[in-house]
């Protein structure tokens, strides 16, 4: 038998102390567990094992593998159980989302509870190929294109440079077994189908074609990190900026990545249409999230807008107790600032809620009332900025106060006020 090499791994990132190793049981994870024992020790790993019960038997086998084999290492394990129908149902993903979601929040979950420095990852050199000719065929951008990171500093994938060749070799060299999974072997899953035929079939007239493939994929990832060292905010595009770029379709895509809102190839498109034609305002709610597009430009909102209720208990402001002394009148009458609500009216009466439809104010200084949509649009406010804006009511459901914008003629300070407030963001 051929002399089996202790460990595929090479070396270990310098700050890497204890290590989360997600194991199946399949030929990547039981190679990447050995080097990884080799290396770091067993007192150095834990290992994680997802059962998804979508195999029968199977899954219960391949269980009882790895159960198996990290007794043998001595290497701990936490085996993680999941209702994945459930999760499709409720989430409205695919199989191979549900599952791909509700591991890596796991894995997550996990390290942070065990205090690991890594999770790392059996992927290899194929699984990158296949998962790039899988976003070139679903349509894609550079992200899709480029290699997978091997260490991003929470996800590690030391097995990347390897074929599915050499990790069979050195199983194959130690006399380790590995499970199979039988569905792997089916084609009519897309990932299979590129796996068991298409690229065979490519091999036959191209046959360096994985190496190819892969020095594209590295050069691909080249090129997205120069990219990604470009600063794009995290949940605001101005319309200027946007006007400027020669690519605005990156600099949304990132904006949707970095609000971790995926597989928006589609609204990119629909958002770029509506910039062109003008077409504002647009909504759209995806993951989560609602992605605005006003003439100001491109926002993302981190809650649905019904969290943007009224709730009494969740308001930003402090108040502090004053005498309305004349001067004290006389100074907010020459200098008024919107930015603080000084008002006879006790705090514990005042509701604080962000805007609704309809609502009104009677500004100071002004005859009868105004809508506050048409306040916050003279005032030029974003959709974004008109949503979270907050306003001050009174036990009557008067607006009297509008952050930043508008007081009311109610509730004002005078000489004949026993006490005054001054409430305000500390």
């Amino acid at each position: 038998m051929k002399t089996a090499p202790l460990s595929l791994i090479k070396a270990l990132p310098h700050d890497a102390t204890s290590l989360l190793v997600a194991v199946s049981g399949g030929a990547d994870s039981v190679a990447l567990l050995r080097s990884l024992h080799h290396l770091a020790g067993a007192e150095n790993l834990h290992a994680v094992h997802c059962n998804f019960h979508l195999r029968g038997s199977e899954s219960d086998r391949d269980l009882k593998f790895v159960e198996d084999l990290c007794h043998k290492l001595q290497v701990p394990l936490t085996v993680i159980h999941f209702n994945v129908e459930e999760y499709m149902k409720e989430h409205g993903v695919s199989l191979e989302m549900a599952c791909r979601e509700l591991r890596y929040a796991e894995f997550h979950k996990l390290k942070k509870e065990l205090g690991c420095s890594r999770i790392v990852l059996g992927h290899h050199l194929d699984d990158n190929i296949e998962t790039m000719l899988l976003n070139l065929f679903r349509g894609t951008g550079l992200r899709g294109l480029a290699a997978m990171k091997s260490d991003d500093g929470t996800l590690w994938r030391p097995l990347l440079s390897l074929s599915r060749k050499n990790i069979l070799d050195y199983l194959h060299a130690l006399g380790q077994p590995f499970v199979i999974d039988s569905s792997n072997l089916e084609s009519d899953v897309r990932r299979n189908f590129i796996r068991n035929e298409l690229l065979p079939l490519l091999a036959t007239r191209w046959p360096g074609i994985h190496k190819s493939l892969a020095l594209s994929q590295r050069n691909f990832r080249a090129d997205l990190d120069i990219l990604d060292s470009i600063e794009v905010p995290d949940s605001y595009l101005s319309a200027e900026t946007l006007r400027q770029s020669p690519s605005p379709s990156f600099l949304i895509r990132t904006l949707l990545q970095k609000s971790g809102i995926a597989g928006g190839s589609v609204i990119v498109r629909e958002i770029e249409r509506a910039i062109r034609a003008g077409s504002y305002p647009r909504r759209w709610s995806l993951s989560g999230h609602e992605i605005i597009l006003d003439r100001d430009g491109l926002s993302i909102a981190d809650r649905p807008e019904a969290e943007l209720s009224s709730n009494p208990d969740s308001h930003p402001f402090t108040f502090e107790q004053l005498t309305p002394t004349a001067s004290l009148i006389a100074t907010l009458k020459q200098h008024p600032d919107n930015n603080v609500l000084y008002t006879s009216l006790h705090p514990s009466q005042i509701l604080f809620r962000h805007p609704q439809k309809g609502d009104r104010i009677s500004p100071l200084g002004m005859k009868g009332s105004s809508l506050l949509s048409d306040i916050m649009k003279d005032a030029g406010l974003t959709i974004m900025q008109r949503r979270a804006i907050w306003l001050a009511v009174d036990p009557d459901g008067n607006v009297i106060w509008v952050q930043g914008l508008k007081r009311s003629r109610r509730h004002l300070l005078s000489p004949s006020s026993e006490k005054g407030y001054r409430i305000f963001i500390p």
